[in-house]
């Protein structure tokens, strides 16, 4: 049996984002707990992996580093 859910195309945009919003609690609402949450490990693993290889990319170049000290330097004056 064919489970999928669509998505209703909305013809303005504030109409996508409300058909967004519809779709994905009825989405949340007949989705198993077990297969949601390896579904958003997915997404947040990815996510974490993808900004490990920008910084990573990042520090590769002088150009790059100095970006990095004074995003570094930045957050330690927010901190104070």
């Amino acid at each position: 049996m064919n489970n999928r859910l669509y998505m209703k195309p909305g013809k303005t945009n504030k109409e996508d984002r409300e058909n967004f919003v519809k779709f994905w609690v009825s989405y949340m609402k007949s989705v198993d707990d077990e297969i949601w949450s390896k579904q958003q490990n997915i997404v947040i693993n990815s996510q974490i992996q993808n900004t490990r290889e920008f910084f990573g990319n990042l520090n590769k170049t002088s150009e790059g580093k100095n970006i990095l000290k004074r995003l570094k330097e930045e957050r330690l004056k927010v901190r104070k």
